[in-house]
């Protein structure tokens, strides 16, 4: 369980975020969204443990978050790859950083790869991959490890929207293989709805609303009638607003 107590963040007199709280229950998906400069990546920062908030506490499983946790995956919108490395030396990177070796964890980086769908690319190296693929290597590297919590800084915002959809499937697919915690930050209503069994609306620094998804992981969620009016929701919160509601 993630609990975050009423966390503060500023920088210089700009406030990024103001007496935040959110809880995010084991193994639960979180989708967080809103405008730019709303304090969502400074969030995930946070939750990384890549910043210190000025004020409040971020607890993982009951343990105050003190700096980066090694059980703790993150995956920015750059993806972090090192062009000089093939895809398997890409994927195998977080492991071999960790001393974690043998033949185990080869297993499951083809196991990963396999699921993913870039098995074939793994002798590649990321200049010859598409936008898509990259993305898929950064998840495979951050699954192997298999953090508890993983976090995503907007991993398909740089996407068409096919490859998009195809990047989201997969992160389903997986969630759904491997339970872990899955905390989002995107600007996409779509996206949103779709990965977030929890979706939070942010504006300035707080939260406006919480809406809870009863349709997550449904087959064909996205030709559902329901799908489109948790979009409409969130899209009235977002742009329409309101009272701040948690």
């Amino acid at each position: 369980m993630i609990e975050i107590k009423k966390i503060s963040v500023a920088y210089g007199d700009e406030e990024a975020l103001r007496e935040f709280s959110l809880t995010v229950e084991q193994n639960q998906t979180c989708a967080i969204i809103g405008p730019s400069g709303c304090g969502k990546t400074t969030l995930l920062y946070a939750l990384a443990g890549l910043l210190v908030p000025g004020e409040g506490e971020i607890l993982v499983h009951g343990e105050p978050l003190h700096g980066v946790r090694k059980e703790t995956g993150i995956i920015l919108q750059s993806g972090g790859l090192l062009p000089w490395k093939t895809v398997w030396k890409n994927v195998m990177l977080g492991a071999k950083a960790r001393n974690i070796e043998g033949e185990a964890v080869q297993e499951k980086a083809i196991e990963l790869l396999n699921d993913l769908g870039i098995i074939e690319q793994r002798h590649k190296y990321p200049v010859q991959l598409s936008g898509g693929q990259k993305q898929r290597v950064a998840i495979a590297r951050t699954l192997l490890i298999e953090p508890d919590l993983l976090l995503l800084d907007e991993a398909s915002s740089a996407l068409d929207a096919m490859t998009k959809e195809h990047l989201q499937n997969h992160i389903l697919h997986l969630h759904q293989l491997c339970p872990m915690t899955l905390i989002l930050v995107t600007h996409s209503i779509e996206e949103a709805v779709f990965l977030g069994q929890k979706i939070v609306v942010m504006k300035e620094g707080s939260i406006i609303r919480t809406i809870h998804n009863p349709h997550f992981g449904e087959e064909n969620i996205r030709s559902n009638p329901e799908y489109f009016a948790l979009c409409k929701e969130v899209r009235h919160w977002l742009y329409e607003g309101g009272e701040r509601k948690s």
